[in-house]
C-alpha cells in the first residue's frame, strides 16, 4: 500500500566483486513493480550491525520502517500485517513474532541420545525475553 524503497545494508572487510556487481545491476534495474526500489549501501567504516542500520537511518524519509536480517525468512504477507496492525492501534513501534524452522537442526550428543540443543535454546530465548 504505497511505495516501497528496500535499503539492502551491509559491511565487509573485503570486497566481493560478483555480489557487489549484481547488487549494483539489481539497484540501477528500473524494472521493479509497481514503482519500488532498491538501495544498495556498503558501509564500510562499519563493524557493525548497528552501524549499518544507523547509516539506513539517515536515508530513510519514509513513515515506515522494517527491518529484516539477511537470514530471515518472514511469512509473505508478514508487511502487510505488521503495518495494518500500527495503523489500527495507533502505534509507532511493532514486533513481527519470530520462530525456528530448524528446531530439529543442531543435534547436541550421540544418537539415540541426541537433542535439537542451539536452536531450542534460541527459541526459548526469544519467547522468555520478548514476551513478557
Amino acid at each position: 500500500p504505497g511505495p516501497l524503497e528496500v535499503l539492502v545494508v551491509y559491511n565487509t572487510p573485503k570486497d566481493l566483486p560478483e555480489i557487489e556487481a549484481r547488487l549494483k545491476e539489481l539497484e540501477v534495474d528500473g524494472s521493479w513493480p509497481e514503482g519500488r526500489k532498491l538501495r544498495v549501501m556498503r558501509v564500510s567504516e562499519s563493524t557493525s550491525k548497528a552501524a549499518n542500520l544507523n547509516a539506513a537511518l539517515k536515508c530513510v524519509h519514509q513513515p515506515y520502517v522494517v527491518i529484516y536480517d539477511a537470514d530471515h525468512h518472514p511469512d509473505s504477507d508478514s508487511l502487510l500485517l505488521l503495518l495494518e496492525k500500527m495503523v489500527r492501534r495507533d502505534v509507532d513501534c511493532v514486533q513481527g513474532s519470530y520462530y525456528m524452522r530448524n528446531l530439529g537442526q543442531n543435534q547436541f550428543g550421540c544418537a539415540p541420545c541426541s537433542f535439537p540443543f542451539l536452536a531450542r535454546i534460541i527459541d526459548a530465548e526469544f519467547f522468555t525475553d520478548w514476551f513478557l
